[in-house]
């Protein structure tokens, strides 16, 4: 008996416990401070304090080709395309969700015409009293107008329809990052097309000074001035120098072939680049307080928290499904056999029908769905707080670049004019007679490699401003915020 009264107990404490001991909701991390190394990172003159970057970041570059490539792009690539259909989807989404918070009314009607058998139930199954007339057919018209609603007393349709709303606002905040994906890939491309141009340009040089050297020292080999050796060495480097140009034109077909994927063209497209210089003069603005504003510049963040936004209206949905629903299913309309009268008084017909669902035993199921949907929150919490992490990182990481790169940019120019000013030099003793030719293109391929490892500097030190951009959202701001950033 006590085991029986034990058992019991147990039971009734499940059945009626309600919601039960939950996992505990993940917090959300508080914005992170950059205020250090952004006092730091303002200190060298190529920042300067300012705004944040604007939807239009490429036109810091003063590039009317990389403004229409980034522009074209915008309009034909299909992975965009693809990112607006699933905006477009998940609004529509919504709308069908927001429609449970309104009643339904609706119309039917219908006819139902019928022959009566003289050998079947209606006509032949009861005798028919003397005088009386059975109808060979019968046509019922039924015309109704339904309704239907549900007392949302719990909120439970509000908070289905936010949870569709965050969804909607994440994938739109996706497809604007989506958009800053795209422009900054055709900025990557292009920048790495014009370094392989000017690479090229640099490295066909280098062959046609080769090709003179190998010249002379051959002329000299069979006048008995220069022996074996030389000539040989003479012929590696150009073979070398060879190899480097024909390197140089394959980057540039592939870089020509990336952009066309980006714009959405084939690969046999025309597509017409010309070399512009490479070197970026301006400053960089960057905004005091980067972690405090990082969030509502960043889309790619917004989306995670929207996504952490609508789990948490589907844990207060779920929270729900332990309260009794209530609905009213009503009826009213007109039923007659004949036309005439399907307008009468005497046509009326109507149905009321309330009812109320309370759930008693589900075998543990309302809780596990409550409990996966806290699990579910927590995953787009920790995302966003990874993604808060992974930002401040991305920002740290490309202002520690920049600085880093401007100092060697800079010190790589003194390199190149003093190879330049040695060039010069040498080129002059040449003419004088000092120095043989052979000493002269010696020369000049030396202030080519400076002049090469320049040219990746320049094209590091773009690329690395572009990730910067991107890193603090390109212009993207959002104004709305998120309750659970509120609540927090």
């Amino acid at each position: 008996m006590n085991t029986f009264i034990k058992k019991s107990s147990v039971f009734l404490v499940l059945l009626f416990s309600g919601c039960g001991h939950q996992p505990e909701k993940a917090s959300i991390s508080s914005p992170l401070s950059m205020d250090s190394t952004t006092e730091l990172i303002l200190s060298s003159s190529q920042f300067s304090s300012g705004e944040w970057p604007s939807r239009e970041w490429w036109e810091i570059f003063t590039d009317e080709q990389l403004s229409h490539l980034i522009h074209t792009a915008i309009q034909n690539n299909p992975a965009l395309k693809k990112v607006e259909a699933k905006l477009q989807f998940a609004e529509q989404e919504a709308k069908k969700v927001r429609a449970s918070l309104f009643p339904h009314v609706g119309a039917d009607y219908g006819e139902n015409w019928q022959y009566f058998s003289k050998n079947g139930f209606v006509r032949d199954f009861y005798p028919i009293p003397s005088g009386v007339t059975l109808p060979s057919s019968v046509n019922q018209i039924d015309l109704t107008l339904n309704f239907f609603y549900e007392f949302d007393f719990w909120g439970k349709n509000r908070k289905m329809y936010r949870a569709a709303l965050g969804l909607a606002k994440a994938e739109l905040a996706e497809r604007i990052q989506a958009e800053l994906t795209i422009s900054t890939l055709v900025a990557f491309a292009y920048f790495e097309l014009q370094t392989h141009k000017e690479q090229l340009r640099l490295y066909q040089d280098s062959l046609s000074s080769w090709e003179r050297t190998y010249t002379l020292i051959n002329e000299q080999n069979t006048a008995g001035v220069a022996g074996t050796i030389s000539v040989l060495d003479a012929s590696r480097e150009t073979f070398l120098a060879r190899q480097n140009v024909s390197e140089a034109q394959k980057n540039c077909q592939i870089d020509e072939y990336v952009l066309k994927a980006l714009l959405g063209e084939s690969p046999d497209a025309s597509l017409e680049i010309i070399a512009v210089p490479l070197n970026f003069s301006g400053q960089i603005s960057l905004p005091k307080h980067l972690g405090a504003d990082l969030l509502a510049r960043r889309a790619d963040l917004m989306a995670m928290i929207w996504r952490a936004e609508a789990a948490s209206e589907e844990i207060g949905v779920a929270k729900t499904d332990f309260y009794p629903n209530i609905n009213l299913t009503a009826l009213a309309g007109v039923e007659s056999l004949q036309f005439p009268s399907i307008f009468s008084w005497s046509s009326r017909t109507g149905a009321l029908q309330p009812a109320i669902h309370l759930p008693i035993f589900t075998a543990g199921k309302l809780k596990a769905n409550l409990s996966s949907k806290i699990a579910k929150f927590n995953e787009a919490v920790q995302s966003y707080n990874e993604g808060l992490l992974e930002a401040t990182k991305e920002v740290s990481t490309e202002l520690s670049t920049l600085y880093s790169l401007y100092e060697r940019l800079e010190m790589q120019s003194k390199v190149v004019d003093t190879r330049s000013l040695k060039q010069q030099l040498s080129h002059m003793r040449f003419t004088s007679g000092i120095d043989n030719y052979e000493r002269f293109l010696i020369s000049h391929q030396e202030l080519l490699k400076e002049e090469l490892s320049k040219v990746a500097l320049e094209n590091y030190r773009r690329l690395s401003i572009v990730r910067l951009i991107k890193s603090l959202g390109g212009g993207y701001h959002c104004m709305e915020t998120p309750s659970i950033i509120e609540e927090k």
